[in-house]
């Protein structure tokens, strides 16, 4: 049903987007900047995709309110399933920063929070002035206080 120039496209961005996968060595990722931008690129293709398909066309600033909406998300389920993820040795947003088989040190916790922290400002900053975006803002809000949450109670030393 997805119009398939759309489709191809996606197909292609995705797939070059994995042939840059970060790999991930004995001590883990050795380029974590490398691991976000990934992550944050694999977001914005398949988001770009959806907007393809919707056939609805979104300012950039909207479209980066919804990747910032969205990567909070993925950063949740990221430190919801941080030990699956390890094990199997993949690139996200949490296991970028962790360094071999160690429970999250606080040095680890710290660029996750700014990993957070960085989609909550790209939210608040494109919300300004447009009312629109409001409740973007406002559920981005929530899913940053989840996460703040999570790093709490989930690696606390």
């Amino acid at each position: 049903m997805a119009p398939q120039a759309a489709t191809l496209r996606y197909i292609r961005d995705l797939r070059q987007v994995e042939r840059d996968r970060p790999a991930c060595g004995p001590d883990g990722f050795s380029e974590p900047r490398a691991v976000v931008k990934y992550r944050t690129r694999v977001l914005e293709v398949s988001l770009l995709w959806l907007q393809a398909i919707s056939r609805r066309s979104l300012d950039p600033r909207v479209f980066q309110a919804v990747v910032a909406l969205v990567g909070l998300v993925q950063l949740v389920d990221d430190l919801l399933d941080w030990k699956d993820d390890w094990a199997c040795r993949r690139p996200t947003y949490v296991t970028a920063f962790l360094r071999q088989w160690a429970h999250p040190t606080r040095e680890a916790i710290n660029p996750i929070r700014f990993r957070a922290n960085r989609f909550r400002h790209l939210l608040v900053t494109a919300s300004d002035r447009r009312p629109e975006l409001v409740p973007l803002m406002l559920a981005g809000g929530v899913v940053w206080l989840l996460a703040i949450l999570l790093m709490r109670v989930r690696f606390t030393e």
